[in-house]
């Protein structure tokens, strides 16, 4: 399009501008970014929300700007895999705006962040990663992760000249307007250590002056903005393991001599001078034991030898007091065929070998030893016999015995000497012992208590009933082979002569049981008035003589 200018005023209409111009200029001196550290900043909300603070951004040249908490909703967790979703600050060319998004991930076993759109439609800026584990329901601090420092997904707004953002350079001004101005009320008030001709002879400026940094701390990192290859600065807060380190936006290891910088450099609240040549910082400091390292070192005199000194637990220099006991507690060495063993129990102390010669070792007499032989010790296990032998053992122990084989609360071994078992067989048992046949021994609920049964026995125990009679059977035991038998009824028709009256006949043929009176001719004239037995008669009441027919009854 040629040379290009503006804004200069429109004479007539000749000069007309698009909202593109400005964002081109825009764009041309600033870097796209979050415009300050503390903006836009993304915090749980509740369930599976978040809400993304108050703070500006420019994309592209376009201005952003949120003013009060946005809620951002993720999706639901997946059951089984995680996934990272991506919080995305978004110039959308055909809305014609710039909003915050959420663009889900894909849930995998390591799971992904998406990438960021960047083409003709849209351009956006990573703000935050938050990995969803399986079954989430709340989204929570521990899955945020910040990515506004990182240059490659988002970064601060700086300007592209002179590689700082406007507002660490205001900072930086800031701070230099307040120290030129503190160092000359010192050398106004004549307390001034030293002037520029002193500590800048040659005029190096910043490449041999300690610079004033700016440092805060969020989460996890310490981001420092400010310039020069020397600077100091004052901690913000205390050092944790884990944290990580900016400068100016950019992600950089720390170190303090040969160490990993710790706890024992950063100490919130103190001033710490640093080295940086744009790829590592480098605090000033090391090369000795801090207090922290000291904590971890925990001997004590008893553990260190005699006269020798060490640090342990703080700065004070100490001596071990552990004595020195030489190759062994008696001396000399065990040869084949001598009465010494070497035993076990040593006192206390250091104990070394004899010109390597030797192993450390305490030595006793041979007094008293066991008497068992290698078949009652165990196979797989050692002992030394009398004669200073080690005999092997050849014991072994084989029962079969199950848990539920031995009575419960007794406890047993198998195969295994070193495993012990617990029975598990409870007795139930409920009889007493008049349930049980006299002579005989029986166990209920006590496997040591024998008892002795008390029922009789009625062996092959019979009975004979008369009609109508009944026998009572005795308790206990009978063989079944017994019988319980009822006499027969008989029956026989005789004819009595019946005179006026009462009538007596006796019966020899057995025991009467019943009579019963036929009929006759003279039923109907009422001659036969009654009959009955009376021991082993029987009886007729007639009113007249007559010839009478009886069934008797009898067995």
């Amino acid at each position: 399009m040629g040379e290009w200018s503006g804004f200069f005023p429109s004479s007539g209409g000749d000069r007309k501008y698009k909202t593109a111009h400005i964002a081109a200029i825009t764009d041309a001196l600033f870097h796209s970014g979050v415009c300050q550290n503390d903006d836009l900043t993304l915090a749980p909300a509740g369930a599976m929300t978040a809400a993304l603070g108050a703070g500006r951004a420019l994309v592209n040249g376009y201005h952003y700007q949120n003013d009060s908490p946005l809620t951002l909703t993720f999706g639901y967790a997946d059951g089984t895999l995680a996934r990272i979703d991506a919080v995305m600050l978004r110039r959308d060319v055909n809305s014609r705006d710039i909003h915050a998004v959420v663009v889900p991930g894909t849930p995998a076993i390591n799971p992904t962040a998406p990438a960021c759109t960047r083409d003709a439609d849209a351009y956006d800026l990573c703000l935050y990663h938050v990995r969803i584990p399986a079954g989430a329901t709340a989204i929570t601090a521990s899955m945020i992760t910040d990515r506004r420092a990182d240059a490659d997904l988002c970064g601060y707004v700086y300007c592209k000249f002179a590689g700082i953002g406007t507002s660490v350079m205001q900072a930086a001004v800031d701070e230099m307007i307040s120290a030129v101005s503190s160092e000359l009320n010192q050398l106004n008030a004549g307390t001034a250590v030293m002037t520029k001709a002193q500590y800048d002879p040659n005029g190096s400026g910043v490449d041999v002056t300690a610079q004033i940094y700016k440092c805060t701390k969020s989460g996890k990192v310490y981001a420092l903005t400010g310039h020069g290859g020397f600077g100091r600065f004052k901690v913000p807060a205390a050092w944790a393991s884990g944290d990580t380190w900016t400068v100016n936006g950019k992600s950089v290891p720390a170190y303090c001599g040969a160490d990993v910088v710790d706890g024992d450099t950063i100490v919130a609240g103190r001033w710490v001078l640093f080295s940086y040549d744009g790829t590592q910082l480098n605090f000033s400091g090391g090369g000795g034991l801090s207090l922290g390292k000291l904590a971890q070192a925990t001997a004590k005199p008893g553990q260190v030898l005699a006269g020798v000194p060490y640090y342990a637990g703080n700065k004070t220099l100490k001596k071990g007091t552990m004595p020195d006991r030489g190759q062994n507690q008696y001396g000399g060495s065990v040869e084949a065929g001598t009465d010494y063993i070497a035993i076990c129990d040593l006192p206390e102390g250091y104990y070394h070998a004899d010109n390597a010669r030797n192993a450390p070792e305490a030595r006793a007499k041979m007094t008293a030893f066991g008497t068992a032989g290698k078949a009652e010790l165990m196979a797989g296990y050692t002992m030394t016999s009398k004669e200073g032998l080690r005999i092997g053992g050849t014991l072994i122990l084989s029962g079969d015995a199950d848990t539920s084989d031995v009575i419960s609360g007794k406890s047993f071994y198998t195969t295994d000497p070193k495993t012990k078992k617990r029975g598990t067989l409870a007795l139930s048992g409920s009889a007493t012992a008049a349930d049980v046949l006299a002579g005989k021994t029986f166990y209920n609920t006590d496997a040591k208590s024998k008892q002795g049964g008390q029922m009789a026995d009625n062996g092959d125990w019979s009975a004979t009933l008369t009609p109508g009679g009944s026998a009572n059977v005795p308790a206990g035991k009978h063989s079944g082979n017994g019988s319980v038998t009822a006499k027969s009824i008989k029956t026989t028709e005789v004819w009595k002569q019946c005179n006026p009256g009462q009538n007596s006949f006796p019966f020899d043929g057995g025991t009467l049981v019943g009579v019963q009176y036929a009929g006759s001719p003279y039923t109907g004239d009422n001659i036969l008035q009654g009959a009955g037995i009376s021991g082993n008669s029987y009886w007729a009441q007639c009113a007249s003589s007559a010839s009478v027919r009886f069934i008797l009854a009898y067995y």
